[in-house]
């Protein structure tokens, strides 16, 4: 009898042990989920700074021709945020139900999902910012391009307005 309540105890330690991996697995994917919230915040400071670029002509049309595609791609991350959102409220909804006598065979599956759709996620976020690092350096290096062409514009028209002052400053016999 002593052996029987052992086994059963082991057995009921060894499923809280395995549903409380369960827990840490979901909420793992949880806080995936919220880095893809980041991810899409970020995409809005891309397009909004694309945007303000104080580019003329050709550029600025290019320019702005991509702020739709990076907008599309943050609503496609927004899209799958959701989707995620519903998949782990559903984890929690059956974590919360799971019993002993009838989950132990479910708990172990659902730790496997939720590790792969974790893995998955990671892998995709991690996409999402090697796009946008690429995105927000070359919204750096056109800012620090812009920044050194109008330097170098302030100083031709310094060096301009200096040789036309010194002009005029000449005796009218001095220019030969």
């Amino acid at each position: 009898m002593l052996g029987t309540k052992n086994y059963r105890k082991s057995k009921k330690d060894a499923f809280i042990q395995r549903r409380d991996e369960l827990f840490k697995s979901i909420s793992e994917l949880t806080g995936r989920n919220s880095d893809a919230q980041q991810i899409s915040a970020r995409y809005e400071l891309v397009a909004v700074k694309k945007a303000m670029l104080p580019l003329q002509g050709e550029q600025a049309e290019q320019n702005l021709a991509l702020i739709p595609a990076i907008n599309k791609q943050r609503e496609g991350v927004e899209e799958g945020i959701k989707k995620w959102d519903d998949n782990i409220e559903k984890l929690h909804l059956i974590y919360s139900h799971l019993t002993l006598a009838s989950d132990a065979d479910e708990v172990e599956r659902l730790i496997s999902q939720t590790r792969v759709s974790s893995d998955v996620l990671k892998k995709a976020n991690d996409g999402y910012s090697s796009i946008l690092h690429i995105l927000e350096t070359t919204n750096q290096m056109i800012e620090t391009r812009l920044v050194e062409t109008d330097a170098k514009l302030k100083q031709i028209d310094l060096d301009f307005e200096r040789a036309i002052k010194e002009l005029y400053e000449k005796p009218p016999n001095s220019h030969f």
